[in-house]
C-alpha cells in the first residue's frame, strides 16, 4: 500500500499531468507548464499524434559544452567528452597508446623505492595509472555494443580483449605487488600512518586482490591462475560476442500474429506483405509474448530467442564451467560460488544459495496460485481442462487477466506514454528529487544520428555534475537490450581536480512510423526509470577513486539504488 502513491506520481509525471504541488515544493524548470486545469491534474490524458501536452511540449534548451566551463572552474571539476574513434585503424592506434601509456606509468610505480614510497604513491597512484586503460575500456565496450558499422565493432571487441587481459597481467605483476607488499607490513607493524575511510578500503581491497590472484601459491602455481584468467576474459568475450552477432528475424503470416497491436504489425510488414519479428530485439519478443494469442507462434519466438547462438556457445559454456570450477579449486575455494560471492554482501556461496531458496519457499505457494488462475484462462481459451501454462505463455494470459478482471489494456495504455513526454517527466522526477538540471547539448563523434546527450547540473550551485548519453532505438549489430554503460568514470585527478562521469543508457524503443509519436509500454516505462537510476548512480559519484565510483559497488547491491 505504501507505493501507491509514489507509482500514481511517476505514472502522472511520464504522461504530462503534474499535480500542483506549489512553487517551493517543486523546482522550476524552463520545460515545466502549470496544469491548464489544476482541477483535472491527476488524470493522465492519452496521447495524439502531434500534440504533446503538459510539460513536453517545450523543448529543454540546447547548451553548448564550453558554456558550463566556469562553474566548472569554480568548483574545480572537469567534464570532457569521451574522443570516439571513427575507423578500426583508430581503435588499433589508441589501443597500443593507451597500452605503452600504461605500461610506462606502471613502471614507473615499481621503479620506487619501497622504504620510502607512501600510500598516496603506490596505491592512488595505481589508480591514476589505470584510469585512462579503463576509461579507454569504458569507451570500447559501449562501441562494440553500439557501433552500427560491424569493422567497427568488431574492432572494438578485439581492443576490449586485449585491454582485459592486459589488466589481468597488471594483477600479477610481481614488482607492483612487491611493492605493495613491503607497506602492507610495514602498515601491519603500526609503522606508516593509519588511513581511515576510502583510503583505507583502497588499500585493504588491493592486498585482497593480490591474495585472490594466488600471491600465497607458488610461482608456477599463479602462473596458471593468470593463464585461467586470461582464459576466461577470452571465452567470455567469445560468448558475449556470439549474442551480440547473432541477428535471427522470423517471418510470419498477419494471421499467425492475431492480437498484436496495429502498430507493431505496420512497423514490422515487410514489401512481401508478411511480417519480421527480429528475436534478437527485446521489444519485439516482448510485443509478441504479450499480445499474439497464436500459441505455436508464441512458442516458436520464444524457443529461437532462448536459444540464441546456442550451437556456437554450448562448448564455450562447457568450458567456461570448467576452467571458473579449476581456477576456484587452486585458489583454495569450494566452489566458484564461494569464490565470486566472498567480494560481495552475500560472503558465501551457501549463503546465496540460501537466500535464494528462502524466497522460493515463501513465494512458491502465491506462485502456484497465480499459475492456477492464469491455467484457467488458457483452459477456457483452449477448451482442454489440464492446460497448463508454459514460458511462452506467461506474459500473454498475464496480459488477458490484466484485460479481463482489472480492466487494463496494456495495448491501450501505451498511448498514454509517448517517449518524450516519459523522458521529461522522468527528468523532472529526479531534477526533484535530487536537485538537479538536464541540459541537452549536440553530440560531439555522434555513432547514430539520433543520438542524444545531456549534461547533468546542480540546480542550486551550477556545479557540473556528469553527462549522459542517450541511444534509443535498435538497429543492426546493436545490444538488443537496456543497459546502462560507464563512458568516464569520476575521479579526483593528480592535480585535484574531480573529473566528472559520464555515462550512456542504450535502450531498444520500438520507433514510430514517421509522423507519428514513439510509444512506450508500462513496461519499458518502468526499465527506463530503472536504467536511469544506475545512470544517475554513475553520474552523481562522488568517490575519491575510480575504483570506487558510481556502480562500483559489490555486484549484490548495485540494484539496490
Amino acid at each position: 500500500m505504501r507505493r501507491a502513491p509514489a507509482l500514481c506520481f511517476l505514472l502522472i509525471s511520464a504522461c504530462g499531468a503534474i499535480p500542483d504541488l506549489g512553487d517551493a515544493a517543486w523546482p522550476k524548470s524552463s520545460s515545466a507548464q502549470e496544469p491548464q486545469d489544476p482541477s483535472s491534474s491527476l488524470i493522465a490524458q492519452p496521447s495524439t499524434p502531434g500534440a504533446l501536452p503538459g510539460f513536453g511540449s517545450a523543448p529543454r534548451a540546447e547548451r553548448t559544452l564550453e558554456s558550463f566551463a566556469p562553474a566548472a572552474k569554480a568548483k574545480s571539476v572537469e567534464l570532457i567528452l569521451p574522443w570516439f574513434e571513427q575507423t578500426p585503424a583508430e581503435v588499433h592506434e589508441q589501443a597500443t597508446k593507451v597500452l605503452a601509456a600504461g605500461e610506462a606509468a606502471l613502471a614507473s610505480i615499481a621503479a620506487q623505492d619501497p622504504a620510502r614510497a607512501g600510500f598516496r604513491k603506490i596505491y592512488v597512484a595505481l589508480d591514476d595509472a589505470i584510469y585512462p586503460v579503463s576509461s579507454a575500456l569504458n569507451r570500447w565496450s559501449l562501441m562494440k555494443e553500439t557501433q552500427p558499422d560491424a569493422a567497427m565493432r568488431e574492432a572494438c571487441a578485439a581492443a576490449v580483449l586485449q585491454v582485459e587481459q592486459w589488466l589481468v597481467g597488471v594483477d600479477f605483476r610481481e614488482d607492483l605487488h612487491a611493492l605493495c607488499a613491503a607497506f602492507d607490513d610495514e602498515f601491519q607493524r603500526g609503522e606508516r600512518a593509519g588511513l581511515r575511510g576510502e583510503d583505507l578500503r583502497l588499500y585493504e581491497e588491493t592486498m585482497r586482490d593480490y591474495r585472490r590472484n594466488g600471491f600465497s601459491l607458488t610461482a608456477q602455481a599463479r602462473a596458471e591462475v593468470q593463464a585461467l584468467q586470461n582464459r576466461l576474459a577470452e571465452l567470455s568475450s567469445q560468448f558475449d560476442g556470439n549474442v551480440s552477432a547473432h541477428q535471427h528475424e522470423l517471418l510470419f503470416d498477419t494471421a499467425a500474429l492475431a492480437g498484436a497491436p496495429a502498430s507493431f504489425l505496420e512497423s514490422s510488414r515487410t514489401a512481401e506483405g508478411r511480417h519480421r519479428v527480429r528475436v534478437h530485439v527485446t521489444p519485439d519478443v516482448i510485443t509478441v509474448l504479450e499480445n499474439v494469442s497464436v500459441e505455436r507462434t508464441r512458442r516458436e519466438v520464444s524457443t529461437v530467442r532462448h536459444t540464441l547462438a546456442v550451437e556456437e556457445n554450448s562448448g564455450i559454456l562447457a568450458e567456461l564451467l570448467q576452467v571458473r570450477a579449476h581456477l576456484a579449486s587452486l585458489l583454495g575455494y569450494e566452489s566458484w560460488a564461494d569464490y565470486r560471492t566472498e567480494i560481495r554482501m552475500a560472503g558465501t556461496g551457501a549463503a546465496a544459495l540460501a537466500f535464494v531458496e528462502d524466497l522460493i519457499t515463501g513465494l512458491e505457494p502465491k506462485f502456484r496460485a497465480e499459475l492456477e488462475v492464469l491455467a484457467a484462462l488458457k483452459a477456457a481459451d483452449t477448451h482442454t481442462a489440464d492446460a497448463t501454462i508454459e514460458m511462452w505463455d506467461y506474459l500473454y494470459y498475464q496480459n488477458r487477466l490484466l484485460a479481463t478482471t482489472y480492466g487494463v489494456d496494456a495495448s491501450e495504455l501505451r498511448n498514454f506514454f509517448v517517449l518524450d513526454r516519459v523522458l521529461e517527466g522522468m527528468f523532472l522526477v529526479y531534477e526533484h528529487l535530487f536537485g538537479l538540471r538536464f541540459h541537452p547539448i549536440a553530440p560531439t563523434r555522434p555513432w547514430v544520428e539520433d543520438l542524444r546527450l545531456y549534461v547533468v547540473e546542480d540546480a542550486h550551485s551550477r556545479e557540473p555534475l556528469g553527462a549522459f548519453y542517450l541511444d534509443l532505438f535498435p538497429r543492426e549489430g546493436k545490444y538488443n537490450h537496456f543497459a546502462q554503460f560507464d563512458v568516464i568514470s569520476g575521479k579526483r585527478l593528480p592535480t585535484g581536480v574531480y573529473r566528472r562521469p559520464v555515462a550512456a543508457l542504450v535502450c531498444n524503443f520500438t520507433p514510430a512510423a514517421p509522423g507519428e509519436p514513439t510509444l512506450m509500454t508500462h513496461d519499458e516505462v518502468e526499465t527506463l526509470f530503472h536504467e536511469f537510476g544506475h545512470c544517475m548512480h554513475a553520474v552523481l559519484t562522488r568517490a575519491e577513486y575510480a575504483r570506487f565510483a558510481g556502480g562500483s559497488v559489490p555486484r549484490d547491491f548495485v540494484e539496490a539504488p
